[in-house]
């Protein structure tokens, strides 16, 4: 995905609609195993997550069109059929297409730190958000995050605790063996701090 793209969009302004899903539909051979991210930019990660786990059905939701239509073009040229990409905001995504006690696995990686503090109502990770995700996920589903920006990385570790929802996952094979995304990928190179852990419900 090399084209350019906007890197900031106000989620408040996008006003997409959906209709619940149906899974089975959506994959040949469904095997009852729901991945979501949520904010998939360039799709590095999401296409070699599909890649790497057939099995598993991944949707994605991303409030840049542009972006989404690039995504669902290669997802087509590389004949990934498990996959679904979706253009909207995320929390309107989770409440009317995601059926609840759903998901497996829910990713939010390098999003919007949104530096200002007016604009700090529009970071993704807060209490209303992880009630939802809480609401979202199976018993015992995870939830992956990451950033290289200290005060946001401060910000979703203390809503994460305060929300009370979810504890701490001691297994760091992820992100040894199935994490890579544009964005990490630039702050390795750019030597960036790297923030990033899995919870569990």
């Amino acid at each position: 995905m090399s084209k350019r793209v906007r890197n900031h969009t106000n989620p408040f302004t996008v006003r997409d609609q959906f209709e619940l899903l149906d899974y089975a539909s959506l994959m040949p051979e469904y095997k009852g195993i729901v991945d979501l991210e949520i904010g998939f930019g360039r799709g590095v990660f999401f296409q070699q997550w599909a890649t790497r786990y057939p099995s598993h059905l991944l949707l994605g939701i991303e409030v840049r069109k542009k972006i989404v239509d690039i995504l669902v073009t290669e997802l087509a040229q590389f004949q990934l059929k498990n996959t679904q990409a979706y253009r909207g905001e995320g929390k309107t995504f989770l409440e009317q297409a995601i059926h609840d006690h759903s998901l497996d696995r829910v990713f939010v990686f390098h999003p919007d730190p949104w530096h200002k503090k007016r604009h700090h109502k529009r970071r993704v990770v807060n209490k209303e958000f992880l009630d939802l995700i809480s609401k979202k996920l199976k018993p015992s589903g995870q939830l992956f995050i990451s950033t290289d920006v200290d005060s946001l990385w401060t910000a979703m570790t203390n809503s994460i605790e305060e929300q009370g929802s979810f504890k701490e996952s001691p297994d760091q094979s992820f992100w040894s063996t199935d994490y890579i995304s544009y964005w990490d990928s630039f702050s390795m190179e750019n030597n960036r701090n790297r923030f990033y852990k899995t919870f569990i419900i």
